[in-house]
């Protein structure tokens, strides 16, 4: 076995452990930080931190609360995921690279390879920005909410509408003898809906 197989094989071995350990430590904390949130009590400005395991629980606010060191701990291991599924791409493309080149025509197997490598530099390049900044702006802009976790007003708590009426869907016209009910009109059917 040369040199260059054994370092790849060992890239693609490191690949899967890191891939593994973020499995177990996601298991293990309840989520990770690319789903998550943080929240700025107000008025105290105490900070709190959330790992989420599905994006419809970050909208219903179920995530689990960790403290700040384990969320940029998950934050760095999610946007190292990406590093490493790259790494073991171009790792099994240079493994592969050989009968790609004998399979096909010797210019177009070649640059069939430096154009997939090129793709896969490219993707990860940019999916690692988006999470960067992505975090960037979580840590900078945490949501501001009040004791009871709801998103903060500026109002005092006992001012703060706890739930919202649903609109109306008549109208109440008072007048001085009596009170009138008007509903929407119904919708006229033509011959084609009768």
């Amino acid at each position: 076995m040369d040199r260059r197989t054994r370092i790849c094989i060992w890239i693609i071995a490191g690949g899967l452990v890191n891939f593994l350990l973020f499995t177990l430590v996601w298991f293990a904390i309840g989520g990770d930080a690319k789903n998550g949130y943080i929240t700025r009590e107000m008025p105290s400005g105490q900070v709190h931190y959330y790992v989420v395991m599905r994006q419809d629980d970050k909208e219903n606010r179920a995530g689990k609360e960790v403290a700040q060191g384990w969320f940029i701990y998950s934050a760095v291991h999610s946007m190292s995921i990406w590093v490493t599924c790259a790494a073991v791409l171009l790792a099994m493309l240079t493994l592969a690279k050989e009968h790609i080149v004998n399979a096909m025509s010797e210019g177009l197997g070649r640059a069939l390879v430096h154009v997939f490598a090129f793709v896969v530099f490219v993707w990860v390049v940019f999916v690692s920005m988006n999470f960067m900044l992505d975090f960037k702006y979580k840590m900078k802009n945490p949501q501001k909410v009040d004791a009871a976790g709801r998103p903060w007003t500026g109002l005092p708590p006992t001012s703060q509408p706890t739930t919202m009426a649903p609109a109306p869907r008549y109208r109440v016209i008072a007048s001085a003898s009596q009170l009138q009910l008007k509903l929407p009109a119904a919708p006229e059917l033509n011959a084609v809906d009768r």
